[in-house]
């Protein structure tokens, strides 16, 4: 089962459910867009979710342990998550649009 997704495209005024494709296990914490059809989601699952259709799907395109709480890009290829690891917060950079 997977994570239900809505989006908008109106300004908030009617939404539409996306295909995910995150396990529904998932627990979806923080997004960022960084430009119309590029996005991102972090989740306590330690992965980074992208999409590059404007939230229609997501990929992992990121692991490495820990739980991701939050992320902030920088600039459309430059970006850190937060979380934490074993009890101790963590940063991690994400210096090529996520895809590895």
């Amino acid at each position: 089962m997977a994570c239900k997704v809505i989006k908008t495209t109106d300004g908030g005024q009617t939404w539409t459910l996306a295909n995910s494709g995150i396990d529904f296990s998932v627990n979806l914490t923080d997004i960022q867009f960084t430009s119309i059809n590029t996005g991102y989601v972090t989740g306590l699952s330690d992965y980074l979710y992208k999409t590059i259709d404007g939230g229609n799907t997501w990929t992992s395109t990121y692991g490495g342990g820990g739980q991701l709480k939050g992320i902030f890009f920088t600039s459309h290829t430059t970006g850190y998550s937060i979380g934490n690891h074993s009890g101790h917060g963590i940063v991690k950079e994400i210096n090529d649009s996520g895809d590895t």
